[in-house]
């Protein structure tokens, strides 16, 4: 299973790169759309981890874009706005993080959407 991370904060990319190649996942990050656009036409991820508000394109743009021809890929958006303002802006994501939540809610919605990765939660 492959996990693409996308953030524009290198600690946030780390973290969530770290978190989810401890859960077993295959992990690849980008710091713009516009890498992780070619990342997924060259080879879509199982699950995305989406920020949102990101500098030139943000992440809701990204979206819109990649939902229409990735079509097995699941999303998370990631993001500190609240869980309700993140529905509004992206509706139809898989699942929903607030940044501010502890790292295993990230990995429990992981777990949820992609099943296969039992893996124990560490840290």
């Amino acid at each position: 299973m492959d996990v693409l991370v996308i953030d524009d904060e290198q600690k946030i990319r780390k973290i969530f790169s770290s978190l989810m190649q401890q859960q077993g996942f295959s992990v690849r990050a980008a710091d713009s759309v516009a890498a992780a656009y070619d990342m997924m036409l060259d080879d879509p991820a199982d699950l995305v981890l989406l920020d949102i508000n990101m500098p030139e394109v943000d992440g809701i743009f990204f979206y819109d874009i990649a939902t229409t021809f990735c079509k097995k890929s699941k999303f998370i958006v990631t993001s500190v706005y609240a869980l309700a303002d993140q529905r509004q802006m992206v509706p139809g994501a898989d699942a929903y993080y607030d940044k501010s939540d502890s790292l295993a809610e990230l990995v429990r919605k992981v777990r949820h959407l992609m099943p296969s990765s039992e893996q124990p939660v560490r840290g």
